[in-house]
């Protein structure tokens, strides 16, 4: 997930940089460089546009399946179900994935506490609420 905000924030530069120029050919200024360099700048700033406009979907989807803690499939398969065992509430959730440190959540780095606390390093023990039924 943190490659995506990568992403994101790169490709908004550019967007937010080609922005101007977008808006000057719409409008009666004028815009420097020759017709070639304009079209370029033109669908480049269209074709980003929809790239971080997809991007911008599958974070905010990634992030509501880790506060959810399920995985693509659960959440599209049991669309009925209220709640997954696993939740353990949204900051639970975000640990579990992410580490307890914050500042690791950007970066692939976890502390040496993250790995002896993480379900994940723990093989096949997750932690599931209290008041879930076995089914």
């Amino acid at each position: 997930m943190s490659l995506q905000v990568l992403h994101i924030s790169r490709d908004n530069f550019v967007t937010v940089s080609l922005l101007p120029i977008f808006i000057a050919f719409f409008t009666d200024d004028e815009i420097p460089g020759t017709p070639g360099t304009i079209a370029a700048v033109l669908i480049t700033f269209v074709l980003n546009l929809a790239f971080v406009s997809s991007l911008l979907g599958f974070l905010i989807m990634h992030i509501s399946l880790v506060a959810g803690n399920t995985t693509t499939i659960e959440a599209f398969e049991k669309k009925s179900t209220p709640k997954s065992r696993y939740d353990l509430g949204w900051k639970i959730n975000f640990e579990q994935v992410f580490g307890k440190n914050k500042k690791y959540w950007f970066i692939p780095l976890y502390s040496e506490d993250d790995i002896e606390w993480m379900p994940l390093f723990r093989h096949l023990e997750f932690p599931v609420r209290p008041e879930s039924d076995d089914v």
